[in-house]
């Protein structure tokens, strides 16, 4: 976890998922050391009693997407305020 904390100080949004979506694809700078985690879901759990929750991914070692999963009929067009998510680690 710790070479994904100091990638996001080196991170860039390099696509959207969609027109309106807040879900979007990152890209790491050159020079950003790589996590043992391989690929696959960042093991924390970011959410918001009435949003929904945000997933970080990982792709060869190296932060690579933010999805947004709503909760609700209308998807959002932005994430939400940090002061609204709500972080756990999970083991």
């Amino acid at each position: 976890m710790v070479e994904l904390r100091s990638q996001v100080g080196l991170v860039q949004v390099v696509a959207g998922w969609g027109l309106d979506s807040a879900s979007v694809d990152l890209g790491v700078l050159e020079g950003a050391p790589r996590s043992p985690q391989a690929t696959g879901v960042v093991p924390v759990d970011a959410t918001g009693s009435l949003f929904g929750e945000i997933i970080l991914w990982v792709t060869d070692g190296y932060l690579s997407a933010i999805e947004y999963a709503w909760y609700g009929d209308e998807p959002p067009s932005i994430l939400p305020d940090i002061e609204m998510i709500s972080i756990e680690m999970r083991v």
